[in-house]
């Protein structure tokens, strides 16, 4: 009996609460891949992550969503929010409205994974609408 592929799926996010894509072969998607052999999902999804946008990260920067069963396996659902000046390579793409006409997966299944990173995310971190919060300490009122 074959073993199930495993796979990770990352939702990066910025503080203004766009979603980072990459153009694949099938339309926009998501970053992730398969976990190869040896490899750990954090690692697995670091490596996607370069791999697919140019974005370096560190596994203590991913934070875990939760797993996802599908016909093809078993994936591990990672976000992250990019708070930094970030450089993208010239196949990814930080969008604030989806390309819904063209995405690789069906909508729904994309729109779940976002909602999932965001509602997870962002309640941490700052207002979606403008960005993070500034303390009512930081002298900036």
């Amino acid at each position: 009996m074959l073993s199930a592929k495993k796979f990770v799926i990352i939702v990066p996010i910025t503080p203004f609460g766009e979603i980072i894509l990459y153009r694949g072969k099938r339309g926009w998607e998501l970053p992730g891949g398969s976990i190869e052999e040896g490899e750990t999902p954090e690692e697995a999804a670091t490596r996607e992550l370069f791999e697919e946008c140019g974005i370096r990260v560190s596994k203590d920067e991913l934070i875990f969503i939760g797993t996802l069963r599908d016909r093809e396996g078993e994936g591990y659902i990672f976000s992250l929010l990019i708070d930094r000046n970030i450089s993208l390579n010239e196949r990814a793409r930080a969008f604030r409205k989806l390309p819904m006409n063209d995405l690789a997966y069906p909508i729904h299944e994309t729109l779940a994974l976002v909602n999932a990173a965001i509602t997870k995310i962002l309640p941490r971190r700052g207002d979606v609408r403008g960005g993070p919060k500034k303390s009512k300490n930081s002298g900036d009122r």
